[in-house]
């Protein structure tokens, strides 16, 4: 359900316009009753001028914006979204990336089948795939000797497509092909995109922990009313209700930047990535951390607490990429 992007949001306006009209209509003659169509009909056509021109120019925003190593990665062929699953551009992606920076991988067409070797540094043994347009199924080998003779189905549906002469494919292939495949890899590639949709997802290559053993959301990201103050506020993050001393985990490798207390957070604790993302962890009973610690992915960074302004034992959860909020839970 993407943003709503064709309307100039004037229909206020358009509403105190007709009933100018009426009123003039009902007090005038037969003259000014002619002028007030023509302006009725000079103001709808400037409307629907104005319409079409801001459809035009939200449309130039980025619908799915990608990042690698925390910088915007500018794409001539835009990815799209069919049926729910974003597809990119299989080539340019690979090569903005740094996929081909490295001499032992290419990609290969041959007539609707896509040959590609990928390692994730140079001097180690390449992963081999290979795919067809239209198929769901990718064969997979790790040794150039050997046959590709293990067959990957990502979904039951989603297919690579040839669009103008380009070859798309879903994001599980990108996901799968220089992540999860990769024989041997440590490192795996970098990159996010963001989905700018009325409810945004994110989706980052290298998957973040959940921060603590409960999943269970006390209360959403989005406006709410604050339980204690009862205003209506944005909620950028969510609650997870958990038991009191419960483990806190960092939920992605970082510097902790700050680590205190807050009468509104309570104890609280802030990690920043390599990659551009935050993470916030708030109303802790203890933390675990300094600021300027260096933490690992599931480190036990504090436990859950009912710190600050709160209302029960939980933990408030907050993930920022590049400047902005998003809810946790539409994490891929």
């Amino acid at each position: 359900m993407l943003e709503n992007i064709y309307t100039t949001k004037m229909t206020a306006n358009k509403k105190q316009l007709q009933n100018r009209f009426s009123k003039i209509c009902s007090e005038v003659g037969r003259t000014s009753r002619f002028m007030a169509l023509v302006m009725s009909v000079v103001i709808a056509v400037t409307m629907l001028c104005a319409t079409v021109v801001m459809a035009a120019l939200d449309n130039d925003k980025e619908l799915i914006t990608l990042y690698s190593k925390g910088e915007m990665v500018e794409l001539e062929n835009k990815p799209f979204i069919k049926e729910n699953m974003t597809y990119f551009p299989l080539r340019e992606i690979f090569e903005k990336l740094g996929v081909f920076d490295i001499e032992t991988n290419s990609l290969v067409w041959n007539d609707g089948t896509i040959l590609i070797s990928v390692s994730e540094a140079a001097g180690n043994e390449p992963t081999y795939y290979e795919f067809n347009i239209g198929s769901n199924m990718i064969g997979v080998a790790h040794s150039k000797d050997s046959p590709i003779g293990v067959k990957v189905s990502l979904d039951d549906y989603f297919t690579a497509l040839l669009v103008n002469d380009i070859t798309y494919v879903p994001y599980t292939y990108v996901d799968y092909m220089l992540n999860k495949g990769i024989a041997g890899s440590t490192e795996k590639f970098d990159f996010i995109f963001t989905v700018n949709a009325e409810n945004s997802s994110v989706f980052v290559s290298q998957k973040l922990t959940w921060p603590c053993s409960s999943d269970t959301i006390s209360q959403k990201f989005g406006k709410r009313v604050h339980p204690i103050t009862k205003e209506i506020r944005e909620h950028n993050g969510v609650d997870i209700a958990a038991a009191e001393g419960s483990d806190v985990l960092a939920a992605a490798d970082g510097i902790v930047t700050e680590a205190g207390f807050d009468t509104e957070k309570g104890n609280y604790v802030v990690i920043a990535s390599d990659n551009n993302i935050t993470t916030m962890y708030s109303n802790l009973a203890a933390i675990n951390v300094a600021s300027g610690s260096d933490v690992k992915q599931g480190d036990v960074i504090g436990t859950v607490g009912n710190t600050g302004m709160s209302t029960g034992s939980h933990l408030h959860f907050e993930l920022m990429i590049n400047g902005v909020y998003y809810d946790p839970e539409t994490v891929y």
